[in-house]
């Protein structure tokens, strides 16, 4: 209370105001003066992590990411938010997701089974509302804690690996008969 109290008093109101006036200025030019200062903050903080790094990555060449769950669920979206810096126990990651799936329990292996963006995109969707706040109410929040794995998605790639494993796998079935 004597905080506020001397605050309050006919000394230290001014100098408050004055110090809160500057500060608010001095934001103010700085980033009128300086281009895109928080995309340059935020670049530069997500160096000093790597998931960071790579959601950076993501976000900037517009590049979807698959992500893989401690219960194995797999998602592959575009990030719907940027991860500012913050603890790493209480951060989350937003994501706009196109496909879903799992990784087997015992290989481990990467399989897609829900395809989003075909359902979001259908003409025989009558729900009321725009496009943009279908998308919306399709954003999923994941704790980073959560994340076992994550890395830019090429769906190109994919499936060539996945008509290459399965291609190998027939021939080891066929071989062994």
């Amino acid at each position: 209370m004597e905080l506020f109290g001397s605050l309050a008093s006919s000394e230290g109101l001014p100098l408050a105001l004055l110090t809160f006036t500057l500060s608010v200025l001095a934001t103010y030019g700085y980033n009128l003066f300086v281009p895109d200062a928080k995309e340059k903050a935020l670049w530069a903080a997500w160096q000093e992590d790597d998931l960071e790094k790579l959601c950076g990555r993501a976000i900037t060449q517009n590049k979807p990411i698959a992500i893989t769950l401690n219960s194995r669920k797999v998602y592959v979206g575009l990030i719907g938010d940027t991860l500012e810096p913050k603890p790493k126990e209480s951060a989350y990651l937003s994501l706009f997701p196109l496909f879903s799936g799992y990784r087997d329990p015992d290989t481990l292996s990467f399989h897609l089974i829900h395809r989003y963006d075909e359902l979001l995109n259908t003409e025989g969707n009558h729900e009321t509302g725009t496009q943009k706040e279908k998308w919306l109410d399709f954003l999923i929040v994941i704790p980073r804690s959560e994340i076992v794995s994550i890395h830019i998605f090429n769906d190109h790639l994919y499936q060539h690996i996945k008509q290459n494993t399965q291609a190998a796998l027939d021939k080891r079935i066929s071989s062994a008969r």
